[in-house]
């Protein structure tokens, strides 16, 4: 199901509950560690024994115990439900931990569900709502611009739901991963940030998990990602390993780069930066500039409309 892989050089630490990875680890607190243990690194590596179908139960059950450690379960914290990348943390401090756990999680839960005895249906059922809460939170503040991102909380957003039966939010659900589906039409797939060859792999991972994995769907739903992962699959093909995103501006964008040295200013009357803003810019969904002219520079702090350009393809 998921193009995974595992580190060979990970061993069992029965005494904490997860996989001990030598050297350190790529967060500030434990940039000189000797050795991690990684949560993701942990799961990944029972998601592919789980697929495999040699999934070790009481290592399993011991490692959501070091994950139940490890996650924010204070309803009040701003981080509620969000885990720590590595056990020797004392906090989050990548949150992406969150996704690429929680998705491994749920594979796990997927493949072994009927194997699964009452006591770790227990645990994963609090681990689950924490994680629920952490991707509900994150939708309502992540940017489509990011789709690796946003692509990743709905999924684990949606399949989370399933699990919770909550029909509310399944509801509301679809009709974000409608919006999200219309704005990556129409602004090919948002900003530049996922054009390379390992942000699509991860938004493929995260639309082949849920097409498997779901039960409730729309049919509609199911079709338009089904074609979203086919494009993606296409521009890899297109692109291979070369470069996704040019550093500089290009020959079709020496008018638009001519037209910010000259001091374009916004419909807003704000002075433009001088900057490669083209290569990389925005659809502008922030303000009243809203057509297919309209863009706004890469930090969000202006907008400006080019009235006789076509929308630059990207």
């Amino acid at each position: 199901m998921l193009l995974m892989s595992a580190d060979a050089s990970l061993y069992w630490n029965a005494t904490i509950g997860l996989f001990r990875k030598p050297g350190p680890g790529h967060t500030a607190p434990v940039a000189e560690a000797p050795a991690v243990h990684s949560l993701p690194e942990t799961f990944i590596r029972f998601a592919i024994d789980a697929q495999l179908g040699c999934l070790e139960l009481d290592k399993f059950d011991r490692a959501l115990d070091a994950l139940a450690a490890v996650q924010v379960r204070d309803p009040q914290h701003p981080l509620y439900g969000c885990l720590r990348w590595y056990y020797e943390e004392e906090e989050p401090i990548d949150t992406n931990a969150s996704f690429f756990t929680g998705l491994t999680l749920l594979v796990v839960e997927y493949c072994q569900r009927s194997a699964m005895p009452d006591d770790i249906r227990d645990k994963l059922q609090v681990i689950f709502q924490g994680l629920f809460h952490w991707f509900t939170k994150e939708l309502a503040e992540s940017k489509l611009h990011y789709p690796n991102k946003h692509l990743g909380d709905l999924v684990c957003a949606w399949l989370l739901a399933e699990y919770l039966a909550d029909e509310d939010a399944l509801r509301h659900l679809e009709v974000q991963f409608a919006q999200a589906e219309t704005y990556w039409k129409a602004t090919h797939w948002g900003w530049g940030e996922h054009l390379s060859q390992v942000y699509t792999t991860v938004m493929l991972t995260e639309i082949s998990v849920l097409l498997v994995m779901q039960k409730r769907l729309p049919k509609a739903l199911f079709d338009a990602l089904r074609a979203m992962a086919d494009e993606l699959l296409v521009l890899q093909d297109y692109f291979g390993s070369n470069a996704w995103v040019p550093p500089f501006v290009v020959m079709p964008l020496l008018n638009c780069q001519q037209r910010l040295i000259t001091g374009l200013r916004c419909a807003h009357g704000m002075q433009l930066r001088m900057r490669t803003i083209c290569a990389l810019c925005l659809p502008c969904d922030s303000c009243e500039c809203v057509s297919v002219n309209s863009f706004m520079t890469t930090d969000g702090t202006s907008c400006f409309r080019f009235p006789d350009t076509p929308r630059i393809a990207r």
